[in-house]
């Protein structure tokens, strides 16, 4: 009579067994498809940023063509010059490939920060170029390069910050006689850097050189 018993505590034993193994398995799956989904997160995240870089160095791209150009104009421009409309239509056609995959979020913050970007390469450019005439009519075309950039980044992203304002206060000092340059420096001598104050310095002189 004792051996059924035995038995059948050796049964119960077993089914605990397996029981354990079940959950030791099911919890394992859980760890293993948690590890693999933070793996894909990670990898859209870094997909993401690489975007983000991608259309940065487009910026860089075709604002580098300023740094070549020619301001000594004579004539008014209506349009903006030739690689400002190549950059808007990359930036345009970026925004098409992506927003069919990635929400209105992400895709703000592919084009997040281009408006300070933009307009920090062409304010850096002039140093570039300040040995060279840059007329009224020069600056004017440079603002409307600006108005370009800035309209077309606002379609995109729905806002556009005040450093496009910025840039084209700081162009327009050019225009400005020396006491007046002065005189908004001493006013505003946190607005701009040194180097960049020295520039429109150096700007307004080619000109005035030129003139004499």
């Amino acid at each position: 009579g004792g051996e059924p018993e035995k038995g059948g505590g050796g049964g119960g034993g077993g089914g605990t067994s397996t029981e354990s193994k079940l959950k030791g398995t099911a919890g394992m799956v859980e760890r293993k498809t948690y590890q693999v989904a933070q793996r894909f997160q990670q990898l859209a995240e870094r997909c993401l940023f690489t975007l983000r870089v991608e259309v940065q160095m487009h910026c860089f791209f075709h604002l580098a063509a300023m740094a070549k150009a020619d301001y000594a104009l004579k004539d008014e421009s209506l349009q903006p010059e030739a690689f400002v409309v190549e950059l808007n239509k990359d930036l345009t056609g970026i925004e098409d490939a992506i927003c069919k995959y990635l929400d209105e979020e992400k895709v703000r913050y592919v084009f997040s920060g281009l408006d300070q970007l933009m307009c920090s390469i062409m304010i850096r450019t002039l140093p570039l170029i300040a040995h060279r005439r840059i007329t009224r009519d020069g600056v004017l075309q440079i603002t409307r390069n600006l108005y370009a950039l800035q309209q077309n980044l606002t379609n995109i992203v729905k806002s556009s910050g005040s450093c496009f304002d910025r840039a084209r206060s700081y162009f327009e000092l050019i225009n400005m006689s020396l006491e007046d340059q002065e005189q908004f420096r001493h006013e505003n001598p946190k607005k701009f850097s040194q180097t960049e104050y020295e520039a429109i310095t150096k700007a307004y002189r080619a000109n005035n050189a030129a003139d004499m």
